[in-house]
């Protein structure tokens, strides 16, 4: 009897052993964490970053003009192009150039590298602007307008009736609509990361001395021409002012005029004398 007994507490003891260790939860009463799910993880590991790389330097130069060929031709070496440039005060003693630069994402760094090369670097700044979750979103909303735009076209294939041909085509035609929009920002997006932005300023030196003493001769030049250009702005404000006021003065003229030839009156004629006086005398 005991024996029986001994067997039977040795096999409950097994048993809770065996289950014990199938399920480690129920020893410490916590229930395990679930696994992460792997496509949510491996999705977003697997979407490719956004980034729009923008830099703005100020270089100054021996030559603007020359810097500015320089620099168009850079950016074509590096692969990209100049989208606008030109040169400012190209007849005074220090002008200054200004090139706007697209370049592969690659290529950004080492272009901006050649472009401090041509003369001494006055200003950097570069910016980088994430806009991979903008890109995402786009991406979604037009996969699921796509979506849409396929089943209204399966809708305008089984449509029997002129009315529902009308409404269908009406909606895909704002849906294509939003697509075509859609479709041209993210574009927009990819095409400012991919090509890269530079913004670069070429000052050019002014030769020692040279500026001081042409300065104030360009001064006095400046002056004079601008108190000419003022004596002749007075002079035809007075001469609108004098045509404006006409109705006003030339009466008075006039008048004073017509009175002084009023008062003026003609001397007597001098006595004239007849045959008779002469033969008395």
């Amino acid at each position: 009897m005991v024996a029986r007994w001994l067997l039977l507490a040795i096999g409950l003891l097994l048993i809770g052993c065996g289950s014990g260790s199938d399920s480690p939860s129920a020893s410490t009463g916590v229930a395990p964490a679930p696994p992460p799910p792997r496509d949510s993880a491996e999705g977003s590991a697997a979407v490719p970053r956004v980034v729009i790389r923008k830099a703005n330097l100020t270089i100054r130069v021996d030559d603007a003009e020359k810097a500015l060929e320089s620099a168009r031709r850079i950016a074509k070496e590096q692969g990209g192009y100049l989208e606008s440039g030109g040169v400012f005060n190209w007849e005074s003693d220090s002008p200054s150039a200004e090139a706007v630069l697209r370049v592969p994402e690659p290529r950004f760094d080492a272009t901006i590298d050649r472009l401090k090369q041509l003369g001494d670097r006055e200003y950097e700044r570069i910016e980088s602007e994430d806009v991979t979750l903008q890109a995402t979103d786009l991406e979604a909303r037009l996969k699921v307008l796509r979506a849409e735009e396929r089943q209204y076209l399966e809708l305008l294939g089984q449509a029997r009736s002129v009315q529902d041909v009308l409404q269908v085509r009406s909606r895909l035609g704002e849906v294509r609509q939003q697509i075509e929009s859609l479709d041209g920002q993210l574009k927009v997006l990819r095409n400012q990361a991919d090509m890269s932005t530079i913004a670069a300023t070429f000052r050019q030196r002014t030769p020692l001395g040279l500026g001081a003493q042409r300065g104030w001769v360009m001064e006095a030049w400046v002056g004079a021409w601008n108190a000419l250009f003022a004596v002749l702005r007075w002079l035809v404000h007075l001469a609108i002012l004098v045509v404006v006021f006409a109705v006003l003065w030339v009466p008075v003229v006039l008048l004073v005029r017509w009175s002084r030839r009023r008062g003026r009156t003609p001397p007597p004629p001098p006595p004239q004398t007849g045959p008779s006086d002469a033969e008395s005398q």
